[in-house]
C-alpha cells in the first residue's frame, strides 16, 4: 500500500468514525430563535403568565398526580441541554388530551393525557416535546418577532406619515 493510499484510508477511517460524533454533537446543541428578552425575563414572563393561568384553569389537587408528573419533569430536566430553567409542572383537571408550557419552565398536563398515556415513557416523550418549547424559547421568540413587527409597522407609519395625522391640516 503507498503511503498517499495509506493517507486516504486512514482519513476516510477517522471521517467514518468522527461523523456520529459530530451529527451527535449536532443534535444536542440548543439553537433559540431570534429574542429580544433575557432568559431571566423568561422565567418573570413565565411566573406572570403561570399566576394568570392558574386563576383560570381547573388545577387538579392531588399529590400523587402532582409527585408523578414532577419526578418526570425532574428527570427529563437534569438530562436536558441548553439554560437550566427551573421547570415545574401542574395538573390540569381536565380530559382532553394536552399538555402545554410557558416561557421560563412552566408547564401544564392535563389528567386526559396522562391517563391515555399507554406508559410513563410515552408521558415522558410528550413533556420533553414541551420542555424543548421553553429551552428553545418559544413562547418570548414569537413575542420578540411579534414586538418588532409592531415597531417596524410604527416607524414605517411615521415615515411615510411625516409623523402627522392623515386629518391633520
Amino acid at each position: 500500500m503507498t503511503k498517499s493510499l495509506r493517507r486516504t484510508a486512514l482519513t476516510a477511517v477517522l471521517c467514518v468514525i468522527a461523523l456520529p460524533a459530530a451529527l451527535l454533537a449536532q443534535a444536542t446543541q440548543v439553537k433559540p430563535g431570534f429574542n429580544i428578552f433575557s432568559e431571566q425575563q423568561d422565567v418573570d414572563i413565565g411566573r406572570q403568565s403561570a399566576a394568570q393561568a392558574e386563576r383560570q384553569l381547573p388545577l387538579l389537587n392531588d399529590p400523587r398526580v402532582e409527585n408523578y408528573a414532577g419526578q418526570i419533569i425532574r428527570r427529563l430536566a437534569a438530562a436536558a441541554p441548553g439554560a437550566h430553567y427551573p421547570y415545574q409542572i401542574r395538573v390540569v383537571n381536565a380530559s382532553d388530551i394536552n399538555a402545554f408550557s410557558l416561557p421560563g419552565g412552566f408547564m401544564y398536563v392535563n389528567r386526559g393525557l396522562i391517563e391515555a398515556a399507554r406508559s410513563e415513557p410515552e408521558l415522558a416523550a410528550v413533556l420533553a416535546h414541551e420542555m424543548a418549547h421553553v429551552a428553545l424559547r418559544h413562547g418570548t421568540h414569537q413575542a420578540s418577532k411579534a414586538y418588532l413587527t409592531q415597531a417596524g409597522i410604527g416607524i414605517l407609519g411615521g415615515l411615510l406619515g411625516n409623523g402627522r395625522s392623515p386629518n391633520a391640516i
